[in-house]
């Protein structure tokens, strides 16, 4: 079997869906629709998140919520009246 190596770059075309190798070709020509790959409509997936995403990145400093928005002014204090702790949960001696 010969190395895959020497026969170039895989592709699979965008119009036909043939897979061919470009066989060190300057131009990556589909051997079956004569379609140039360089020619391509559809970005490479990668490209497009990493584009989509590139400005959108938030700093420390953005993403970091500010003091102002916890301030001990806006906590409320919350009175308990005597003899109530809380529910019953029972005796732990009835086991």
């Amino acid at each position: 079997m010969q190395d895959k190596s020497k026969l170039g770059t895989r592709y699979q075309c965008y119009q036909c869906s043939k897979k061919f190798y470009d066989l060190n070709r300057p131009e990556p020509i589909c051997p079956t629709c004569n379609a140039n790959q360089l020619e391509d409509p559809t970005p490479d997936p990668r490209v497009a998140v990493m584009e989509r995403y590139k400005g959108s990145r938030l700093t420390a400093e953005d993403a970091a919520p500010s003091k102002a928005a916890f301030s001990v002014d806006d906590t409320e204090t919350v009175e308990i009246p005597e003899g109530d702790i809380g529910p019953d949960l029972g005796d732990d001696d009835d086991a």
